[in-house]
């Protein structure tokens, strides 16, 4: 189950409480109440920060690549529609979708819902009496249909919307990130940096694949840029890369001298055109 905003404080009133015998000695007071407002204050900081970053590069990228509803960027759930168009078309699990992004969008959004109803019915009242009292208690769920539905749909959903987000990222980091592709998404998604490196990435240039198997394919097949290899007749720099990428550069004919093509190289020795020997 993805934890909602009030079971988060819970969890953040249990640590508290762990520590409160060990400084209490100290004459440090723990005041529960004021630790829920900066950590909520704190929260919505940093999202607002990672997430208007993640806006702007989407924004920007589209107005780049010449999409439409650019404004889609800053919209909660519809910014991961705009994210898919981005990217394109792509293969999921055996299939092809043209927007990915669309399904991240339905499953996140239905999640979230859930998510939040759930955490508003068992944790908010909870929460609030442990504000008043500024103290820890285990809070007690009460176990109902309507609960068990929607924990369920907020589980499921939610797993599913975070399978497809990792598909999308990192699709999205190998398009438009030469560099560090797989470094940005792990860290983006392990800490819901993403946006960050988005902002990071809004000038950058979608690299066209179909362009890259046109150049590197090698009898159907792919053959990576691997720079140049060595001849094993002696000439190093002269041959294509790896996988029979690009054309032989011609060769210089060692008999050039002796054929009959006129040439403007003249060579002497003893006064004497070697050119001219057999005319």
């Amino acid at each position: 189950m993805f934890n909602g905003f009030f079971y988060s404080l819970i969890s953040l009133f249990q640590e508290l409480s762990e520590y409160q015998p060990y400084v209490a000695q100290y004459d440090i007071y723990f005041d529960f109440l004021a630790a829920a407002y900066q950590y909520a204050i704190t929260r919505a900081v940093v999202f607002l920060i990672v997430y208007i970053l993640g806006s702007t590069g989407i924004y920007v990228l589209s107005k780049n690549n010449s999409l439409d509803k650019a404004w889609f960027s800053f919209v909660p759930f519809l910014r991961y529609v705009q994210l898919g168009r981005l990217v394109g078309a792509m293969r999921v699990f055996g299939g092809v979708t043209k927007n990915l992004g669309v399904f991240v969008a339905v499953f996140a959004f239905v999640s979230f819902v859930a998510v939040e109803i759930y955490d508003v019915y068992a944790y908010y009242e909870p929460c609030r009496q442990m504000a008043i009292a500024n103290k820890y208690f285990k809070p007690e769920v009460t176990i109902s249909p309507a609960t068990i539905v929607l924990s369920l749909t907020g589980s499921v959903t939610g797993v599913v919307s975070s399978i497809l987000n990792i598909f999308l990222t990192f699709t999205f980091f190998r398009l438009y990130e030469r560099k560090h592709p797989i470094l940005y998404s792990i860290i983006g998604l392990l800490f819901n940096l993403s946006g960050i490196f988005i902002f990071v990435v809004r000038k950058n240039k979608k690299l066209d694949y179909s362009s890259v198997y046109e150049r590197f394919n090698f009898r159907g097949g792919f053959g990576g840029d691997r720079g140049p290899t060595v001849n094993r007749y002696g000439d190093y720099d002269s041959q294509p890369p790896r996988g029979g990428q690009g054309a032989v550069p011609p060769q210089k004919d060692v008999f050039e001298e002796y054929s009959d093509a006129p040439s403007d190289k003249k060579t002497t020795e003893g006064g004497n055109d070697y050119n001219d020997l057999f005319n």
